[in-house]
Formats: C-alpha cells, structure tokens, sequence
C-alpha cells in the first residue's frame, strides 16, 4: 500500500496526513511518543457511504475528544480560549474538513505519488467516479468540488504536491512545478452548517466514550461496544429487515466493561390450539368453497353437498347424535349443556401450534467509579449520550414524534479488535465465543445516582462518587435460521 504522507498545522496542532494511492482514503493522526501505533493516534479519518452516482466521501472522527483536547491544549498554550465540543465540530467541518480535503487531493492529483502513469490515471479515474473532493480526471480534466459534485468545465493544468506542506518519510515520488487548480468552496459553507445543525437538533456526535479511561485499550480487555444509530424504516416491500442500513452514520461509541453475568435467551412463540369434528367439517366447506370459487356454483353446491353427507354420518350414531344436538343447543345459550346431559366432551382434536418468533431482550447493569476528574466528566457524557439517543425526536414542524436512534451492541474480544470502521455486527473484532446481537431498541434506561444508599460527591468536581446504570434492549428483529448459518465456525451466532 502506497501512502502520501503530508504534516499541516490546523488551530495549532501539527497532524500528520496519511491518504492512500489505491484507496483514495485518508488518515488524520496525532505524533503520540507513548502509543505502540508507528503512526500516533488516530483522529480522524475519510469514509465513502452510498454506492453509484449516490457516493459520498465524508470525513468520521475516531478519537474526537482526543483531536479537540489535543488543539485545546495548543490554543490556551498560544493565549487563545479552548473550543466547546459544538465549536470544534463546527470549526472542523467548516474550515478543516476543506482544508485537509485539499491536502488530499493535491497529493493524489500527483501522477508521481503512483508506481506508474497508468496506474495514475487509472486510479485518478476511480477518485473521480467516487466523488472524492478535488480530483481531476486525468481524461476529462473534470474535477470534484468540494462538496463532492463533479464539474462540467474543464480546468487547466494538474495539481501536485501542496506547497507550504512537508513531505514526510515514505512520501511518493517528487514534487512537481505546474499550475494548480483552486478547489471550489462555493457550498463547504452551507453543506458544514447543514451537519452542524444536525447535530444541534439531535445531538449528534461521533465520540467514543470509554469507561475506564485506563488502560488505553480498547485492546488491552474484552469489552462491550454500544453505538449509536439513526433509526431505518423498513418500508413495505419483500425484504423487511428493520435497521439493515447500520453501516451508514453512525453516533457516539460506548466502550464498558464485561458483566460478571452474560446470558441470553432465545425463544419461538407456540401455543396449543384445538380443532373439534365440527369445526373441522365446516372448516372443509368453506376451504372448498373457496378454493372452488364463490361463484361457481356448481362447485359450491357440491360442497355443501359434501357437508350435508358429513353431517348424516355423524348424525347415525344415537349416541352421536344427542352429543351433536346438545353441542348446538349448548351454543345457543352459551351453556355446557353436553357435559350435562352426556356427560361426554366434544373432542377437541388438542395440538400445539408454531405461531411465530419472539424478540429477545437484553438487561445491562454497570456501576461506574470514577477516579479522576477526567473520569467522572466521561462517566456524566456516557449517561448523557445514553438519555439523549435514546429519547423520542420531534419532527421540525412539532407535528409529528420521530422514531429514537437504536443501537448496535457487540461483544468485543482484545485478540482480535479492530476498532477502525468495521461494519457493524460484522466486525473482525467480535468475541468467537459470545452472541452477536442484531439492532435494538433502548426501552428503558435507569440511572441510580446513590447506589450506596447515601449521597457522597468529590469536593473538587461535584461529581457522584458512583453511579449506577441499568438497560433494558430489545431487539428490532427476530433470529432466523438463515442468521446462524451451518458453516459458520468464527462466532457463537445470534
């Protein structure tokens, strides 16, 4: 995998930018002497959602209090006033997601940053078909905004490598000296303060949320990973599978501890169900009937022919016969007049019946301690991040209540954890020896402030010196057989 490695200094803080030549993707890191990654700690980085003409490149935060303290600390170092989480979001996606877009694509419209002019051109035409911002087509000379639309005026000359940037170790090729292009802001603008809206509204953030802060992990534990979702509608067609879209958006990451108890239940709804002589008889009239046609009377006649036959045979049997009239007579008064008079019961013909899949729950319980202030601000934005994505949404116009978010549960297991963009449900990091859960619905959520039985708070935050929470998760779909295939041998199934 070839890289293009780049430094930029943004809101004082110099990052490191690593896009790759065959994915067109890039990775936003910070130098962190004391991480095992050679890279540092990742920040940020660029995904690509939607498929064909509907393809979007957007930029994700991976560690965003990690990126917003890091600048915090570079701007009060510089006399400046530290950025609210709403401000950070704002100022990355108004002015940083551009400028690290630029970066991007002056990098990958350097033929020299490939093994090859070929090899150039042709991923230059991939990048361009997926609407990464800035690229030009080798071909057309047609570039994407910045707003990930692609033009239709050719520009002049390509772009090489930034200026004013330092080319890292392991940076391809040489710079070159050719005219460069200026990336269209014409809508960064409106498109930043679209999402920044967005996520007033509903309070979105991509955070991740880690209790406890140490160690550093997430690898170095096994761990409970909840995320965040917008909710998908299934729509009416064949294919009802509620919140199959999860790879989309995604909101804050929730990262605890194993529960010293994890079970789970799976179960499928049958019931008994009774069938008497009559009832079965007249049950073949109207299956008759109906399969005949309602309106072919010939066939109905013979049908009701067939029930009148039915009805001689039982009625040979004296026995039968005083069963039969005490059964209607009975009926009509709504009486057990059979029991009475025959001492018999009609035979109900007793079998037990499959009547569809049942929903599985799922009960959480943490105590969080915090043991620094650090920590007792991330235990208070876990709770808040729970409370709010999981609350009823108002449409704009106040006329209509909008579905909550749900959320993606997944056991993680430090062997084999990848945190970086898996798709959910499906990650590389999924415990092979737990269940997997399919998307859920929060119903409730309870938050005990004294679990102890008395108040107690640190005199230099305020902060509870414990919390407690519960959850209760039910599933938005029910477990089929085609969900645990038998060639599974990775994971424990649904």
């Amino acid at each position: 995998m070839a890289e293009v490695v780049t430094t930029r200094v943004w809101e004082g803080l110099e990052v490191f930018q690593f896009t790759d030549t065959e994915t067109g993707q890039v990775e936003i890191y910070k130098k962190n002497v004391n991480t095992n990654s050679p890279k540092g700690d990742l920040l940020a980085r660029t995904v690509s959602t939607g498929s064909g003409s509907n393809i979007k490149n957007e930029w994700k935060f991976v560690d965003k209090d990690r990126f917003r303290i890091a600048v915090n600390n570079e701007r009060r170092g510089a006399g400046k006033k530290s950025l609210s989480d709403e401000k950070f979001t704002e100022e990355f996606y108004l002015r940083g997601a551009n400028l690290f877009n630029e970066d991007r694509a002056k990098g990958l419209n350097n033929n020299s940053a490939y093994a090859s002019t070929q090899v150039a051109t042709q991923s230059r035409g991939r990048f361009f078909q997926a609407n990464i911002p800035g690229i030009i087509d080798p071909v057309t000379q047609l570039q994407v905004s910045s707003t990930g639309k692609k033009g239709t005026q050719p520009v002049n000359g390509q772009q090489t490598s930034p200026p004013g940037t330092q080319p890292a170790t392991g940076q391809q090729g040489t710079q070159q000296n050719q005219q460069e292009p200026v990336i269209a802001l014409e809508s960064q603008a409106q498109q930043a303060n679209a999402i920044v809206a967005r996520s007033r509204m509903r309070g979105g953030s991509t955070a991740i949320l880690r209790y406890p802060l140490k160690p550093d992990g997430p690898f170095e534990y096994d761990y409970i990973r909840i995320r965040a979702y917008d909710y998908e509608p299934s729509g009416v067609g064949n294919d009802y599978r509620v919140g199959k879209n999860l790879a989309g958006q995604g909101y804050e990451t929730i990262i605890l501890p194993m529960q010293p108890q994890i079970s789970e239940t799976n179960g499928v709804n049958w019931s008994d169900d009774q069938l008497n002589p009559v009832q079965a008889e007249l049950g073949k009239f109207a299956k008759k009937a109906i399969d005949g046609g309602l309106f072919d009377f010939k066939k109905l006649g013979a049908a009701a022919g067939d029930l009148a036959q039915a009805a001689k045979n039982l009625l040979k049997d004296p026995t039968t016969r005083s069963a039969v009239v005490a059964y209607f007579a009975g009926q009509a008064v709504g009486a057990n007049l059979i029991g009475r008079e025959t001492g018999m019961v009609i035979n109900p013909n007793l079998e037990l019946l499959f009547n569809g899949p049942n929903l599985r729950t799922f009960n959480f319980n943490f105590k969080l301690t915090p043991r620094s202030p650090e920590e007792s601000e991330m235990c208070k934005k876990i709770i808040y991040a729970f409370k709010r994505n999981m609350a009823t949404q108002r449409s704009q116009s106040k006329l209509f209540l909008l579905s909550p978010r749900v959320f993606q549960l997944e056991y993680i297991y430090k062997g084999g954890a990848d945190d970086q963009g898996q798709k959910p449900g499906e990650g590389e990091g999924l415990h092979p020896y737990l269940n997997k859960f399919k998307p859920c619905a929060m119903t409730n959520f309870n938050v005990n402030y004294t679990p102890e039985g008395s108040y107690a708070t640190y005199a230099s935050t305020g902060s509870m010196t414990q919390f407690e929470i519960n959850m209760n998760f039910t599933e938005l779909m029910p477990i089929y057989a085609e969900d645990n295939p038998a060639d599974d041998t990775k994971t424990m199934g649904f």
